[in-house]
């Protein structure tokens, strides 16, 4: 004879509670929205999210004012930015060695190239324009 297979009744010891907060349609689709250009970014080459992060700082219309300075303090250079300073180093070898340096470069509002190894101030303000206020 076969044994009945009978289901063991086992005492309650402590109790689970989850609390189960409901999530808006609103916010599951920002957060999905946010996950999904997460993932776009992750797979985009670095020169691809450089694009995209001036494009929105384009669209944002936040506009950068440099300053080049001489080393003596005095004033070189004053205007607006397109897009970014970007920040490179260099490295030149001549028949003693190797010497190194750095220097930025950026393009001004009319696409012209610019290069400089000057100190500088980068704001978010007309320097020039803003001395009589």
């Amino acid at each position: 004879m076969i044994p009945a297979l009978h289901a063991r009744q086992r005492p309650r010891r402590g109790t689970l509670r989850a609390e189960v907060t409901s999530v808006t349609r609103s916010k599951l689709a920002w957060l999905t929205a946010m996950l999904v250009l997460v993932l776009l970014l992750s797979g985009c080459r670095n020169e691809t999210q450089n694009r995209i992060r001036r494009s929105i700082q384009d669209f944002t219309n936040t506009r950068m004012y440099i300053t080049v300075f001489a080393y003596g303090g005095d004033v070189v250079f004053e205007g607006l930015v397109d897009g970014k300073v970007t920040r490179a180093s260099a490295t030149q070898s001549d028949g003693g060695g190797e010497s190194t340096g750095t220097y930025i470069y950026w393009y001004d509002e009319r696409g012209r190239y610019h290069q400089t190894d000057l100190p500088y101030m980068l704001t978010t303000y007309d320097r020039a324009g803003s001395e009589g206020e």
